[in-house]
């Protein structure tokens, strides 16, 4: 601790926050500092029914706090709460002569507020995890006291899960692009013409079609047998009689050979993959 030597009952962590909304983040650091032996104090666990919540705060503060850690972002310092916390802070830094009793932890980017404006934060904005590193830092530079082993209180886990969405045992709708392909077809066609082609005739002539096709290059991929396919196509040539001819891909053979360890599947020469995956929409 810099400044004069902090009085022996003043172990405490106390973490000024505001009611809701950096619950999330306090109920994630709380026992992260505790797992380092650190004492620690949040409004959220410490109130318990019937007690006078704020004297409680107070006395925390004023008598037990050897440093407060202030959740830093402006819905927070525009608190009345906490702006009683910070004056209070202030009068502890000049009791005790340490002038880097208060610790701000910046969550966001705020505004300076009166008592703290010129005090170095510790950056939580690019990640919580960099965050609280860099905080352990500042309090080992700081001779901050670890008073005892390490001990996460389970009433943080309790307060998550008391206040957590609940699971209910009924069936829901599932709303998703990842499904299971039931069944693969033998075989995905890749049909090129054997002359000119109007491609734009021939990608209307996909979206239009009896089978599922897409269109890839001068060609496009479909489930279709060649006779329904020239005679779906006859008509995006110039000539008005198109001809094509296709590629097989054999799938179910191909996925089998893979799946047996038979070596590296071997694959025509355009990736299929944008094609076959429309296919499958």
């Amino acid at each position: 601790m810099s400044g004069a030597k902090a009085p022996k009952d003043r172990t405490v962590l106390f973490i000024s926050k505001a009611t809701p909304g950096d619950d999330e983040f306090v109920l994630w650091l709380a026992p992260r500092l505790e797992a380092a032996g650190y004492e620690v104090f949040a409004d959220i666990l410490a109130l318990e029914p019937g007690t006078r919540g704020r004297r409680e705060i107070t006395d925390t503060l004023q008598k037990r706090a050897i440093k407060m850690l202030l959740c830093g972002r402006d819905a927070t310092l525009a608190r009345e709460g906490v702006q009683e916390e910070i004056g209070i802070a202030e009068d502890l830094a000049n009791e005790l002569g340490d002038k880097k009793f208060i610790i701000p932890l910046r969550l966001e980017k705020y505004k300076k507020v009166f008592g703290i404006g010129e005090l170095q934060y510790v950056n939580f904005e690019r990640g919580w995890a960099e965050g609280l590193e860099r905080l352990f830092d500042a309090l080992n530079r700081q001779r901050v006291a670890r008073p005892a082993a390490p001990m996460i209180n389970p009433n943080w886990e309790m307060y998550r899960r008391r206040t957590a969405i609940p699971l209910l045992e009924e069936p829901e709708r599932l709303t998703s692009n990842w499904l299971r392909v039931a069944e693969c077809p033998d075989v995905i066609r890749y049909f090129e013409p054997t002359g000119a082609v109007d491609i734009d005739a021939m990608n209307a002539a996909c979206r239009a079609g009896r089978y599922p096709a897409a269109p890839r290059d001068h060609g496009f991929f479909a489930f279709g047998p060649l006779e329904d396919i020239n005679e779906a196509f006859a008509t995006t040539g110039s000539s008005g009689d198109k001809r094509f001819r296709p590629n097989e891909i054999h799938c179910r053979r191909r996925l089998g050979a893979r799946a047996q360890g038979q070596g590296r599947v071997e694959h025509h020469q355009w990736n299929v993959s944008p094609g076959v995956e429309s296919l499958l929409r």
